[in-house]
């Protein structure tokens, strides 16, 4: 008596009935013809909802920012479906505490939280590290997860352009030391540019 009901087809031929099909069937997708397709920079795609595809990250910058995104990135996507590249115009990685030399430089908040949450530093030398120290901390975390294999150094990001009708980034990059100019593409970018003080 309280078991409940078994659900039952809608009966055929009832407006909004769908014929039932077997789990195991395959439908097959027809071509397209040229009426039923887009001209804007919106089209229907010959594939199946929800199709996966491998997404391209771009990075503008390999500091701070962009060493926790390739971390999270590794451990929140899924493997084989994405590809990451963080650019920097440096020929090391770092950022802000790669470039900042002046006299001085160090964290204006307490060390102990000026670093990632799962990745606590308990030997800080001091309660205001400097920036050698921090910069050695980023480091130390780059090589221990290898994300120096997403870096590509010496490279500054120009120009980077959405295109609408392609829905990718067009990136225009430059080589630091020949001032050779090249393109990349990416699906998703990110700005992980810092903050920089001049000495």
């Amino acid at each position: 008596m309280g078991d409940s009901p078994m659900p039952r087809e809608a009966p055929a031929g009832l407006p909004g009935s769908i014929p039932a099909q077997p789990t195991s069937a395959v439908y097959e997708y027809p071509e397209l013809d040229a009426e039923s397709k887009c001209d804007g920079p919106y089209q229907i795609l010959d594939q199946y909802h929800s199709k996966p595809r491998k997404l391209r990250i771009a990075s503008v910058g390999a500091g701070a920012s962009g060493l926790c995104l390739a971390y999270k990135a590794g451990r929140m996507l899924e493997a084989g479906s994405w590809e990451l590249t963080l650019y920097d115009k440096n020929k090391h990685f770092g950022g802000t505490w790669l470039e900042n030399t002046y006299p001085g430089v160090a964290c204006d908040v307490p060390a102990h939280i000026y670093t990632y949450t799962f990745e606590p530093n308990p030997d800080w030398t001091s309660f205001f590290a400097g920036g050698a120290e921090i910069q050695k901390y980023f480091e130390a975390f780059a090589d221990k997860y290898g994300l120096r294999r997403y870096m590509k150094l010496n490279t500054k990001v120009v120009e980077a352009r959405w295109t609408e009708d392609e829905a990718i980034w067009k990136l225009t990059l430059e080589d630091q030391t020949t001032k050779d100019l090249w393109e990349d593409w990416a699906h998703i970018l990110v700005n992980a540019t810092g903050k920089t003080y001049s000495s």
